[in-house]
């Protein structure tokens, strides 16, 4: 005797259970990768287009994220065709990838690219103060006064004291003595627009060590109304070149490049520019005694741009300047939101035949 019986199908129920626990991780992962990526792509735009523009790319992108992997969750599931959703993937990709990648990337190479650069605008400045102290003290005159000095009072002493029976403040004596009070002449009318007074008369003429204290002591008050001139442009140099280099020594003892980095290179370069170079420049260029001075003038540096997508791209791909991080960075600002879709294809394979009905008729034993 034939037993009839009837077969049901419940598709629903099954595939509920069997993605019930494969979905809880899938929209866990899109929960946490898609607002990271989200979070990445506005750090990595900030700098280039603004907080506004980049908040709203960064949203953007993570909604469209969020809608495509759902609704390509939805069409595996049914065994619906989705490849254009798939190759639709690639907007949200694109977008998102250059801000990761110039936030990782930029996150690597901050400090070393920087400190470099730092280390390049630090020598620079050092270099420019040095060149200034020696080009303001040349401006003096004062270098080849005391050594024109130091010769003619030799030969003021070996007039009065080794000519044999000459010896003393004869003839001779008299020419030399000319010809300092000459020297200090010239070098007043020159340098000093004659603000300082003549040199002392000799009271006690027997003696050479009475004229060549008189001559030490006139040099000495030239020497300090020079200073006291070269006081007025220098020192306000001094004091910033100081301030400047101790807040360099400072941060690099305490390793804050990446915090103080950025600020730290327009210090350098206003320093070493406007403080320094130009004035300093300037001022030698308004002696009636010219004197040669060259600084090496800094630029904006490049690595102020350090964050924005062009600098990391430059630096990544161009100069190559560290491959390492380069790969790293490239690796990781795809895998981000390439997870999630990964795992979909995963756990949701897609069949095409789902849709069919199995026949639930009545069937014959």
């Amino acid at each position: 005797m034939a037993i009839n019986y009837t077969t049901r199908n419940n598709p629903k129920k099954t595939d509920n259970k069997q993605g019930l626990g494969m979905k809880i991780i899938y929209f866990a992962l899109n929960f946490l990768l898609v607002p990271f990526s989200s979070y990445q792509t506005f750090i990595g735009y900030e700098k280039f287009l603004g907080f506004i523009p980049a908040i709203l790319i960064a949203i953007v992108s993570g909604l469209i994220f969020f809608g495509l992997n759902y609704t390509i969750m939805e069409k595996r599931i049914a065994g619906i065709p989705h490849k254009m959703l798939i190759l639709g993937y690639l907007l949200p990709l694109g977008i998102s990838f250059f801000g990761n990648f110039n936030a990782i990337y930029g996150a690597q190479m901050k400090g070393e690219l920087v400190g470099s650069e730092l280390a390049v605008y630090s020598t620079a400045l050092n270099n420019t103060y040095n060149s200034a102290i020696s080009a303001m003290d040349k401006s003096t005159g004062l270098l080849d006064l005391k050594v024109n000095l130091d010769s003619e009072l030799e030969q003021l002493r070996v007039q009065m004291e080794e000519q044999g029976p000459y010896n003393g403040y004869g003839k001779a004596a008299k020419k030399k003595w000319t010809d300092i009070n000459n020297l200090f002449e010239n070098y007043n009318i020159k340098y000093l627009d004659h603000s300082i007074g003549e040199l002392t008369k000799v009271q006690n003429t027997t003696k050479f060590n009475n004229f060549k204290k008189t001559a030490i002591s006139y040099y000495n008050s030239i020497e300090k109304a020079k200073q006291a001139e070269l006081n007025k442009v220098f020192d306000p140099i001094k004091s910033k070149y100081k301030i400047v280099n101790d807040q360099y020594d400072s941060m690099v003892k305490n390793d804050s490049v990446k915090v103080l980095g950025f600020q730290m290179l327009e210090d350098l370069r206003k320093t070493n520019n406007e403080v320094i170079g130009n004035p300093v420049k300037g001022y030698l260029g308004s002696l009636t005694n010219k004197v040669d001075f060259n600084f090496n003038e800094l630029k904006e540096s490049d690595q102020r741009q350090v964050g924005t997508i062009k600098h990391s791209l430059e630096s990544a791909f161009v100069k190559w300047e560290n491959p390492t991080a380069s790969i790293f960075a490239s690796f990781f600002s795809l895998i981000i939101d390439l997870i999630p879709l990964g795992f979909l294809f995963l756990v949701f394979p897609y069949n095409s035949n789902k849709r069919k009905q199995i026949p639930t008729g009545p069937r014959r034993l």
